[in-house]
């Protein structure tokens, strides 16, 4: 599998994901975030 076959696959499963999915996946990204900008202050 190459770089555009994972891309393909990432894409097809976004396309899938229910607002319920994004909701969350959001919060983890928000959540991620903050913890790394908390560990470059320190």
């Amino acid at each position: 599998m190459n770089n555009e076959d994972l891309k393909k696959i990432i894409v097809k499963m976004i396309e899938q994901l229910d607002e319920s999915d994004v909701r969350f996946l959001r919060q983890v990204y928000t959540i991620v975030k903050r913890h790394y900008e908390r560990k470059e202050r320190h």
